[in-house]
């Protein structure tokens, strides 16, 4: 009787298949485009000379007839363009202008004069549009775009010293927009730099000498006022994008996170697995949101099932106000299903969800059958070939999460365990000598391989699962490290001294202020910018041999600059070894271009 099963399910599959390929792709009738009708109010006059080309957008929140939401389409559409959606990839391409410049949408590229001030501000571009360019750029391939953008970042850095006989002496940093809030911080260099050094080569000035014009650029502090990113600025860019996981909330700054370190995956960057650690992060702190779970576990079942729960069924698509993209929202365990918004309308943007199936490959999801019906079909169909399915009982499939390599002595990694039909999954050591599972979970025992396997054996509604094997290293017992650490007890305002400190280990030990409005670090040198307590930390991170040792912090009192008590404005003066600094620079500047 078991190729009689086998031959009914395989022609019901095929049957619901069939079906299925010929039915309407609901989401993506539904979709929100912007053109000519529906996007063209917004701004008044400003938006006249918008030609109606069509793009991949997102409702307005009043659902107007004649107006949009496209503020955000260079990234989101940098994410469309990077699974695959053809009409994401086109977005990007007619968001520039022919000066190579870069706009929010390609409405806003079309109709560059949005009113006084804003043609150059955050309504023209932001820093966080710059990821949307750059997934476009590695998906086409598009190097002649990718300079040319590069050029006009070069090209239109500020002035900051200007020549009394015409031109500019020094430029500072390169600018997304024309204002100050589009300044391109350490984290966008870096990840600008990492992708034009993989497609093109060597970044042009203003990126490629990033850190050099930051350097000399904070030796003047009544010249420029230094954001809390600077702190980061000799950090790799894997740290980095680890560290914002750490410290962004939900919403904006971890979708946006979460994309610099998918993009570091996707040229295999020296970071990659640094950016992975960061994934994993986000992923933990956002347990039901399909993006970051596939942006770190991928195509898995799991990923599936929470984009069916999240999108709306394809008899569903048309109620949707489309107005919310996934990525953008926050506190994901508590989203209903499919997701609502505050008034209880169903609210996924569906260009969302279209992103979503095609990097799981599901080309099934959003048509005319129910998706919950098309993503069964599509785990049957996984399964046919490993498992004889018996008629009456469903197939379920294991999640079981790689293992990352853990020291004795510390926390054993992890186990991320899940079976899709719930039921519990069963663990099993394969190595008791090197590691135990036991009602208090893994227990490191000693140093080798750690084989684990984990199981479920169904019951009467579901089949078994296949069983899946993960391993990895326990490393030997890592030694304590201490932090010796000194620094200067009083320092003026627009002052610099060194910072001193030493690890037990003889690793490099690592400076940051936590006062960044009093005092900067760079390097081992710290930086006075006002007048109150400078705290400043000493870190060391560890490796394979030590652990991270305990920080240790130094408070500086920063006291007024000498002289400056007697200035009738309240200027301080810049000091000897500030106009030494600026000497300098003017002499390397004009013998540069001498």
């Amino acid at each position: 009787m078991a190729p009689i099963r086998l031959i009914l399910v395989s022609t019901l599959i095929s049957f619901t298949a069939i079906e299925n390929t010929n039915a309407e792709d609901r989401w993506k009738a539904n979709a929100f485009v912007a053109n000519g009708t529906t996007c063209s109010s917004k701004g008044g006059e400003f938006f006249q000379e918008y030609d109606g080309t069509p793009f991949p957008s997102k409702d307005d929140e009043n659902q107007d007839l004649s107006d949009c939401e496209d503020g955000d389409m260079t990234l989101f559409n940098g994410i469309l363009c990077a699974s695959g959606e053809a009409a994401g990839c086109d977005a990007v391409r007619n968001s520039r202008t022919a000066d190579g410049r870069m706009w929010r949408s390609p409405r806003r590229a079309q109709t560059n004069n949005l009113g006084t001030g804003d043609s150059g501000g955050a309504k023209a571009f932001s820093p966080d549009m710059q990821l949307g360019v750059l997934l476009y750029a590695i998906e086409r391939n598009d190097t002649d775009l990718l300079q040319n953008w590069f050029r006009w970042l070069s090209d239109n850095r500020p002035c900051l010293l200007e020549n009394p006989a015409g031109g500019c002496l020094y430029r500072g940093l390169p600018r997304y927009c024309i204002a100050t809030e589009c300044t391109m911080r350490p984290i966008d260099r870096d990840i600008d730099a990492a992708v034009y050094s993989w497609l093109v080569g060597t970044p042009p000035d203003g990126i490629n000498n990033y850190n050099d014009i930051v350097v000399e650029i904070t030796a003047f502090p009544l010249f420029f006022v230094l954001p809390f990113e600077l702190i980061y600025l000799n950090i790799p860019v894997g740290e980095k994008v680890y560290r914002e996981a750490q410290l962004n909330g939900p919403g904006y700054p971890r979708h946006v996170n979460a994309v610099r370190a998918w993009i570091l995956n996707k040229i295999n960057h020296a970071d990659a697995p640094r950016a992975r650690d960061a994934l994993a992060l986000i992923a933990s702190q956002e347990p039901n949101n399909a993006f970051f779970q596939y942006l770190h576990e991928g195509p898995t079942p799991r990923v599936r099932e929470l984009i069916t729960s999240y999108c709306p069924t394809a008899e569903q698509a048309s109620q949707s106000t489309r107005f919310e993209w996934m990525w953008e929202q926050g506190n994901s365990a508590s989203w209903s299903r499919p997701y609502r918004d505050g008034a209880g309308n169903i609210s996924a943007a569906l260009w969302d969800c279209i992103a979503l199936r095609n990097l799981v490959g599901d080309a099934t999801l959003g048509h005319g059958a129910s998706i919950r019906e098309m993503a069964a079909v599509n785990i049957a169909l996984n399964l046919l070939s490993e498992n004889e399915i018996p008629i009456g009982k469903t197939p379920q499939t294991l999640e079981f999460a790689p293992l990352v390599d853990s020291f004795l002595g510390e926390n054993a990694p992890s186990l991320v365990l899940h079976a899709s039909s719930g039921l519990p999954v069963e663990l099993e050591s394969g190595t008791p000598n090197v590691c135990t599972v036991g009602i208090n979970g893994l227990r490191l025992i000693a140093i080798g391989t750690c084989e684990l396997t984990a199981s479920q054996s169904g019951n009467s509604s579901y089949a078994s699962a296949t069983p899946i094997m993960r391993s990895f290293s326990v490393l030997a017992m890592r030694s304590i490290q201490n932090i010796d650490f000194t620094a200067p007890s009083m320092m003026n305002a627009g002052s610099q001294s060194e910072l001193v400190a030493s690890a037990t280990s003889g690793l490099i030990v690592s400076f940051q202020s936590i006062t960044p409005s009093i005092c900067t670090v760079l390097g081992n040198t710290v930086v006075s910018l006002n007048t109150g307590t400078c705290t400043v930390e000493a870190s060391q991170a560890g490796d394979e041999r030590y652990l991270p040792a305990n920080i240790v912090t130094q408070n500086v009192q920063i006291g007024v600059s000498q002289g400056g008590s007697g200035n009738d404005d309240g200027d301080v003066p810049l000091p000897g070894w500030a106009l030494a600094t600026l000497g300098a620079a003017l002499v390397r500047f004009a013998l540069k271009n001498a």
